[in-house]
């Protein structure tokens, strides 16, 4: 009920709160997870994809900030973008991704994050902005397996998905 509750929040609230709605809006799809660490420090590396849909700018940057506790360790970035991991308080972590040069690579970009715990939930920025002013701001969880769409969406279309 949880992951369907983040997906149906995913999917209504944050279209709405982009500020730039003239730019193309992520989809975000896990493709996997791997457990990379060792019994005494557990670690969970989530592959993710993202993926632009609709026509206008896309974001040339990301920033992905925990909301469940769980803590940040490690990222991995395609060629031409660049990610770092840091550290804002004790129990909060968050992780920036950056294009750094050449061409936007093609559609459906494959990211990583290393946590604590498996099926992490996020907060996402995406920015096409030179300035960093998020044009699409949301939560949801990265779930193998799970719904975590980021595309604008009737409630009738949402529930046809469950039934």
């Amino acid at each position: 009920m949880r992951s369907f509750m983040l997906a149906v929040a995913l999917v209504l609230i944050g279209p709405v709160l982009g500020v730039n709605s003239a730019a193309a809006w992520p989809v975000i799809q896990v493709t996997a997870t791997e457990s990379v660490g060792t019994p005494m420090q557990p670690r969970v590396r989530t592959h993710f994809t993202v993926d632009f849909a609709g026509t206008g700018p896309i974001s040339d940057g990301f920033v992905l900030r925990l909301i469940d506790g769980n803590l940040m360790f490690d990222c991995q970035a395609p060629l031409g973008w660049s990610c770092v991991t840091f550290f804002e308080a004790p129990s909060s972590s968050a992780t920036l991704y950056r294009r750094v040069d050449g061409p936007l690579p093609p559609p459906a970009l494959a990211f990583a994050v290393d946590t604590r715990t498996g099926e992490p939930c996020l907060r996402f920025y995406f920015s096409t902005s030179p300035h960093d002013v998020a044009d699409y701001d949301f939560t949801g969880c990265l779930l193998t397996g799970g719904p975590t769409p980021a595309a604008r969406s009737s409630w009738g279309t949402l529930k046809s998905l469950y039934r």
